[in-house]
């Protein structure tokens, strides 16, 4: 595989669509890939695009030299909101590739302890690769499902903005809770012991 097929940042900066915002974990897949692969990730210009749909379709319409989205997870199976994306559009793949994922529990500054928490509100994909935790440790907090376009690292910035209620906390990355410097109650919170996470890197149909 010649790294440069998947970010072409030989010659110049690369745009890349990613599924999420700054801190998720499409983001911080794409910078190891490229750490991985010996690209520089200081030529690569992230568009974070929340939505894997965002992601498909800047690709095909040339807005974005790459897209980086999320297609399945161990232990949650495939997303659908990907598969359903996909399958409406003609784009090339040119990497697949896994990421262990470390869901962690970010809560509001005030909250000290898991008791305090009433609800956790989140990406599906992440709610549901931590359901059994749930049910099993913690079985009287409401978990609640959002969107695809409620994006891992959104929730937490939603969170330091004040927009949820305290008492709401969320499952994100180690990276968003550094980013929008809010605490992490607890690590792990994922049922699947190697939780990972398939992305795809895609680019136009030639």
């Amino acid at each position: 595989e010649d790294p440069y097929e998947i970010f072409p940042t030989d010659e110049k900066t690369v745009t890349v669509g990613i599924h999420g915002i700054e801190g998720c974990f499409t983001h911080e897949s794409a910078i190891r890939l490229a750490e991985e692969i010996g690209v520089d990730v200081n030529k690569m210009d992230f568009k974070f695009l929340v939505e894997a749909e965002n992601v498909i379709k800047a690709v095909v319409s040339g807005e974005v030299d790459r897209g980086v989205f999320a297609m399945a997870n161990s232990g949650s199976g495939a997303y659908v909101s990907s598969m359903h994306a996909m399958s409406n559009y003609q784009f090339d793949v040119l990497a697949v590739y896994g990421m262990e994922i470390l869901q962690c529990l970010i809560t509001h500054p005030d909250i000290k302890s898991i008791e305090e928490v009433k609800e956790v509100f989140g990406h599906p994909q992440a709610v549901s690769q931590c359901k059994r935790t749930f049910a099993e440790k913690y079985p009287e907090i409401k978990l609640t499902e959002g969107l695809d376009s409620d994006d891992t690292a959104l929730c937490v910035k939603k969170i330091a903005e004040g927009n949820f209620p305290k008492t709401t906390a969320t499952l994100a990355s180690q990276e968003a809770a550094k980013i929008y410097k809010l605490p992490i109650l607890e690590y792990g919170m994922h049922h699947d012991p190697f939780n990972t996470t398939t992305f795809l890197v895609i680019k136009k149909k030639e």
